[in-house]
């Protein structure tokens, strides 16, 4: 899976974190460092698209960070926010959130933080997969009935193989993946 890093300001955090998660065959993904505040946003952005979670650590959280977060939650992606007890100090508007996507886990050494880790990735794992309702033209859903029908695959299959298909030949959608690996 990759994950989005957030709370860039603590370099050792990030680095500690990935290589809790290379361990357990996952990336981390860190946004780059501008003084352009529109580039900014925008790697922002992409970045969020690209990921499946993010995790963001409170030591490194100033204001653009809680920015970031914010952003983040909008984005509807879970969410990891480890603290460092009694250390970090977490604002009002983050400790009553009531976002439920967004996890916040104290923790006191690196075993209760590796323990935080794989409880979210688990939490991740469980919720990657996405239900996409959609209307169709009586064509499109009188040929799914039949390859139901007469196939071993399933209306979703075929739905999920074209859209599959697309992004592959999408050249802007491959530049985008490439962009933010």
């Amino acid at each position: 899976m990759k994950f989005l890093f957030l709370g860039a300001d603590n370099q050792k955090a990030y680095d500690r974190m990935k290589e809790l998660l290379s361990k357990r065959g996952h990336s981390l993904k860190n946004i780059s460092q501008s003084d352009d505040m529109y580039a900014l946003f925008q790697d922002l952005k992409d970045q969020i698209v690209a990921s499946d979670a993010i995790i963001v650590d409170s030591s490194g959280l100033s204001a653009v960070g809680e920015f970031q977060l914010a952003f983040a939650l909008d984005a509807d992606k879970p969410i990891l926010l480890t603290h460092f007890t009694p250390e970090d100090t977490l604002s009002k508007n983050i400790t009553e959130s009531k976002n439920k996507r967004l996890y916040i886990k104290p923790y006191e050494d690196k075993l209760e933080l590796e323990d935080a880790l794989d409880e979210f990735i688990e939490i991740v794992i469980d919720s990657l997969d996405a239900k996409l309702f959609m209307i169709i033209p009586p064509e499109v859903n009188r040929y799914l009935d039949w390859v139901a029908l007469h196939t071993e695959n399933s209306k979703s299959d075929i739905v999920r193989s074209a859209v599959i298909d697309v992004a592959n030949k999408d050249d802007d959608y491959q530049t985008f993946l490439k962009k933010t690996e």
